[in-house]
């Protein structure tokens, strides 16, 4: 009996809004959706429904018609120039458009990556102003547009990700100097920074200096690699491309154990535990048969 006199209920309630003209056609949907809408009225404010089929933390939001007409009122005019909103506008037309080179504006990442580590070496991995050793970012002293010092160690400090964006928020990306960089740390720390090198006359590392730089790397590369594949019991035929250039670099390895040949990377050879694919499968095997199992064959 009390089901009863609470479905009579909320019927009244439906026809008194729709009578009321308080429950008003959403523009937006279909006439079936708007069915489904009205079937789903919100017993707690009267015009407010519950759209349907909405998921994660939209999912039985509650919106009232007249606050969907407060945000289309609000949104009227307005001067929407931020990412996302130009849908279809590509190029020097989008708000975040930088330069539209990416890393083809005389980027070499070789180069670059033995900067970063040669940075880190110098500073011993702590940041040059606190000393911390976490976040850690290297910061190019004079800027990017400086091509002598791009891949120069000596234009470049260790820096937390906090004093970084500070710095760069406050001073840009451009016309970078080691002025701007110890009138910032004076003034922010109140810190006198002396590099070693301003000791003495600094020369830009030359091109050559950084071929070999990168040449001695690529050996190291090559001979801790080809030790990981003795530790892995299989054999190193050779690199497709010669030799070891860097991770992309395709090599020839064989598995004696299961007499096969086969032709991958030498980031996806390091990556994967048991080096190729003939292994990894097998541990998968091994170790399925190893593991004890329930009587209806799934596992404990």
């Amino acid at each position: 009996m009390f089901h009863f006199f609470e479905n009579f209920f909320w019927i009244l309630m439906i026809n008194n809004l729709c009578l009321s003209n308080e429950c008003k056609i959403n523009p937006i949907l279909s006439s079936n959706q708007h069915d489904n809408v009205i079937s789903q009225v919100s017993p707690k404010n009267k015009g407010a429904v519950i759209v349907p089929k909405k998921r994660g933390a939209q999912k039985g939001h509650v919106v009232t018609l007249e606050t969907r007409r407060r945000i289309s009122e609000a949104h009227k005019g307005k001067n929407k120039n931020y990412p996302g909103f130009w849908t279809g506008k590509t190029g020097e037309q989008h708000p975040a458009f930088v330069h539209g080179l990416g890393k083809t504006r005389d980027y070499d990442s070789q180069k670059y990556q033995l900067w970063l580590q040669q940075v880190h070496d110098q500073f011993n991995y702590r940041c040059a102003i606190t000393g911390d050793k976490n976040d850690l970012q290297a910061h190019h002293i004079r800027g990017w547009e400086y091509a002598p010092g791009r891949y120069d160690p000596h234009n470049g400090i260790l820096l937390n990700k906090k004093i970084h964006s500070e710095f760069h928020a406050e001073y840009g990306d451009k016309n970078l100097t080691l002025a701007h960089l110890k009138q910032f740390i004076k003034e922010r720390y109140d810190k006198h920074l002396m590099l070693d090198w301003e000791e003495g006359n600094h020369q830009p590392i030359s091109a050559s200096e950084i071929e070999e730089r990168i040449q001695s790397q690529r050996d190291k590369k090559n001979q801790e690699f080809k030790r990981l594949v003795c530790s892995n019991e299989h054999l190193f035929i050779k690199f497709v491309d010669g030799d070891y250039k860097n991770v992309h670099s395709k090599v020839i390895i064989k598995c004696p154990k299961h007499d096969r040949t086969q032709t991958t990377t030498v980031h996806n050879y390091t990556k994967c535990k048991a080096g190729l694919k003939c292994c990894g499968h097998q541990g998968q095997i091994d170790s399925a048969k190893n593991r004890h199992r329930n009587v209806d064959g799934t596992f404990k």
